[in-house]
Formats: structure tokens, C-alpha cells, sequence
């Protein structure tokens, strides 16, 4: 999954991840660091980002085959945008 390159430190982007053997989708928030790492609010499912990544990646067994995964990034000042979804 892509993050936003123009990200500043305190935006997020909250992504909605169907766990595997689950039923229903649960929020997890990557936030931008001031050294253009992300932490991850949930590492066992989508792990924190080094500084200077671009993307963050779920691992094939922390997500349900054939779910819609969704994300949405919030800058610090909560505008939103809009929803980006995929399959996993």
C-alpha cells in the first residue's frame, strides 16, 4: 500500500484490514514521525515504516484472501482524504 509522499509529521493513514480467518474488518493507523518513519499502531498486522518508505505492507497472512482493504490519510489538522480501496 502506497503512503503519501507529501506527508507531514502527525498525518495518518487509517487502514481498514480484514484479519485472515476473520469476518470483519479492524482500523489500523500508521502516523508520519518527524524523521519520515510511520508507526504503526498495530505491528503484528501492518508493520511500522522505515524512514524514507514509501509503502507499507501487510503480510499475505495477517489479511482474508479476496477482502477489500481500505485506507484513508488525515493530516493533522483532520482533513480527510478520500477512501482508496483494493483486494487482498
Amino acid at each position: 500500500m502506497g503512503l503519501p509522499a507529501d506527508a507531514k509529521p502527525g498525518d495518518k493513514v487509517t487502514v481498514q484490514v480484514t484479519p485472515e480467518n476473520g469476518t470483519a474488518a479492524v482500523p489500523v493507523t500508521l502516523t508520519k514521525n518527524a524523521d519520515g518513519s510511520w508507526t504503526s499502531d498495530n505491528t503484528d498486522t501492518i508493520p511500522s515504516v522505515v524512514a524514507g518508505g514509501t509503502t507499507a505492507t501487510i503480510p499475505a497472512d495477517k489479511v482474508a484472501d479476496g477482502s477489500t482493504v481500505k485506507a484513508t490519510a488525515q493530516d493533522a489538522a483532520g482533513n480527510q482524504s478520500a477512501e482508496g480501496s483494493t483486494t487482498a
